[in-house]
């Protein structure tokens, strides 16, 4: 018997892809030479508003064979779900190993890899507030709380999680901040740029939104039902 759609889990993933520098090796759970890999990395951010430089650690894992492993020292490109826990537990993208590319030597690498981690999330907006910034001349930049959900498959829970996302007044994104409404449905493009590392909440610089058309969280009893998608790019 299927679930009923007010008993099911709605997803709301949020995927990274980006260079990755491994740097250490956690852990493996092989069984029958096959399982799950946990590898040391980080993502290199410059801060939300361009003044916080650091990469923060995060994890990377892949589900393979006993004979395939990423290598500490090396680079490698990888795309998988991200999971960032708001609290001390590490961030952790869970990828196919399939379709990992290496890079080579992370000494000879030429790259950079400094606010160049894409992310792409659809979520639920749970709150928005705006300010103005000197770079922008005065004009609004719309920040908003989005809260994702998905299934972990190293763990095989549900988790919960927020994310920030800036939404600029840059020419392509000046016209739709009136879009961001709290209990809407949000498709986010755009690079993490920033960790609020006492909320353990990550900020993604946003370069592209679209609308929506599932259903939304009824946050306030004057939310109305989107009509349509728009994309924005």
């Amino acid at each position: 018997m299927s679930a009923s759609p007010s008993n099911r889990c709605v997803s709301h993933p949020v995927y990274i892809s980006a260079c990755w520098e491994v740097s250490g090796m956690i852990a493996s759970t092989l069984n029958a030479n096959v399982g799950y890999r946990v590898a040391q990395t980080g993502i290199s951010c410059g801060g939300i508003e361009g003044n916080d430089a650091h990469k923060h650690p995060t994890h990377l894992t892949s589900f393979s064979g006993s004979g395939t492993a990423v290598t500490v020292g090396e680079m490698y490109f990888a795309k998988g779900k991200f999971f960032a826990p708001n609290n001390p537990t590490p961030s952790n993208c869970v990828h196919e190993f399939s379709h990992v590319v290496h890079l080579g030597n992370s000494e000879a690498f030429p790259g950079a890899l400094i606010n160049n981690t894409a992310v792409s999330s659809i979520g639920i907006i749970l709150s928005k507030r705006v300010i103005q910034e000197p770079a922008h001349d005065g004009k609004p930049t719309t920040i908003c709380i989005v809260q994702h959900t998905d299934y972990n498959p190293v763990t095989g829970t549900n988790i919960e999680f927020q994310m920030e996302y800036w939404c600029r007044p840059v020419r392509n994104l000046a016209k739709v901040q009136n879009l961001f409404q709290r209990g809407r449905e949000m498709t986010i493009m755009g690079y993490v740029t920033g960790k609020d590392v006492a909320r353990h909440m990550w900020q993604v610089d946003v370069y592209a939104i679209s609308v929506a058309t599932g259903a939304e969280l009824k946050l306030s009893p004057d939310l109305s039902t989107p009509v349509g998608t728009k994309y924005f790019s």
